[in-house]
């Protein structure tokens, strides 16, 4: 029928309205950012009284494969310091109160005697906050140009592209589509703080939040990111990384 209407929790946790029989779409927004939770389709018998309860519930996500690069204009004897908001699963090499090596301008590490591409570590993480509202909706054809032009912008070379892709694109394009979020630069300290000793003349940083979705339809709203190009000259440091959200939190409806 067409007719909304609308309560304000403030202090109380419940809340009552009188409705017609019928079906009835539902929303409960429970931020300032009108973040909801939301019932297209509620069926409401006549001469009924109806309980609803909402349970809301930020689960720990699981930080994914972040990458360490350093590249310095000369050998450089290095510190790396990694400090995720949550539980370490794993590291390699082994992380021992920081790393500690020598770093080559190829991008090489000699660490204990052993040369690495590069510094791997997963973490879980308490649950972020982002805009929601802003992002990219891919289908499953456009999942791969997408990434190779992103990344390409964002000012990855292309060894560092490939790994990124090859990591990232498998698990992306089992699903019909998804909803892609990134976080640039100091926004990834919401999933760990990154320290490197000597101080790099530029620390970049980028994770990949994404969702699978079957319709993205749901997602026609998002307003798509500014990828903006990073500073690779002088000592540079990259990191990536990324992980697979459980929910991708939707925009509003209108009633």
């Amino acid at each position: 029928n067409q007719k909304s209407a609308r309560v304000t929790l403030q202090e109380r946790s419940w809340f009552e309205v009188d409705v017609q029989p019928g079906m009835h779409s539902f929303q409960f927004f429970y931020d300032e950012n009108h973040l909801e939770v939301s019932i297209d389709e509620l069926e409401i018998k006549g001469g009924y009284l109806d309980t609803y309860v909402v349970i809301f519930h930020r689960g720990d996500i699981t930080v994914d494969k972040p990458v360490i690069y350093l590249y310095p204009e000369i050998a450089t004897d290095v510190e790396v310091q990694v400090k995720p908001n949550g539980k370490i699963l794993f590291t390699y090499p082994q992380l021992t109160d920081g790393w500690r090596g020598t770093a080559y301008p190829n991008g090489d590490l000699l660490i204990n005697g052993e040369w690495y591409p590069y510094l791997f570590w997963e973490a879980q993480a308490p649950a972020i906050d982002a805009n929601w509202q802003e992002g990219f909706a891919l289908d499953r054809s456009g999942i791969v140009p997408f990434l190779e032009k992103t990344l390409n912008d964002f000012g990855l070379n292309s060894k560092e592209q490939a790994d990124f892709i090859t990591y990232w694109a498998p698990r992306m394009l089992q699903s019909k589509g998804c909803v892609v979020h990134f976080f640039q630069q100091e926004e990834c300290a919401q999933l760990a703080d990154l320290n490197v000793l000597p101080r790099p003349d530029h620390l970049n940083r980028l994770y990949i939040l994404w969702f699978p979705v079957d319709d993205l339809n749901d997602y026609s709203y998002l307003r798509p990111q500014n990828i903006q190009k990073i500073n690779r000259l002088g000592f540079d440091v990259l990191e990536w990384g990324g992980t697979e959200l459980t929910t991708f939190p939707r925009k509003q409806k209108e009633l």
